[in-house]
């Protein structure tokens, strides 16, 4: 079967708490931990062509609705007060799972969510594998800097070479 599109749910506070540079920052800076979780998902969602939800629970506020921000094929949700990223995503798969063009995964360790979400059609994705998917699309952007860098550089040397060789073909000339 053919899928026409595939969202990958991402429990955020589960995750930050599950990689442990992410778990580092989050004890000293809420707002970075999930700016950098955000920016991993930035790049899986460009790199795979996903849609990505990062769902971050209401946290040390009293929000009545859930706050939506959307940035290219990411979607970042601070749930609304007392409502749990769980439920969200539990929800939000609910929904979508009757579309059998959609493939749902959902990135968390929470096995009562992976079973529920196992339950509704969708595919769990551990944090682990999360990373492991996040750190080797960082190491090849990286990659490919470097090699845009090092062709810059020839380009460069290139051009310089051929100025010299015009100056000596000038004063040959003369």
């Amino acid at each position: 079967m053919s899928h026409h599109k595939i969202v990958l749910f991402v429990d955020g506070y589960n995750i930050l708490n599950a990689w442990p540079e992410l778990k580092r920052l989050l004890e000293v800076d809420l707002e970075g931990a999930r700016e950098k979780l955000n920016d991993y998902m930035f790049e899986y969602a460009a790199y795979y062509g996903e849609e990505v939800c990062v769902v971050y629970d209401a946290y040390m506020t009293q929000s009545k609705k859930e706050n939506i921000e959307k940035v290219n094929r990411v979607k970042i949700v601070y749930t609304k007060e007392n409502q749990t990223a769980d439920t969200y995503i539990e929800r939000e798969v609910k929904k979508l799972s009757s579309d059998v063009r959609i493939l749902i995964r959902v990135a968390t360790s929470d096995w009562v969510q992976q079973r529920q979400i196992l339950g509704n059609g969708g595919i769990r994705m551990t944090p682990w594998e999360l990373k492991d998917k996040c750190v080797r699309i960082r190491k090849k952007i990286e990659r490919s800097i470097r090699k845009e860098q090092e062709h810059a550089k020839e380009a460069e040397i290139s051009r310089h070479s051929l100025k010299n060789l015009e100056n000596l073909l000038k004063e040959h000339e003369k």
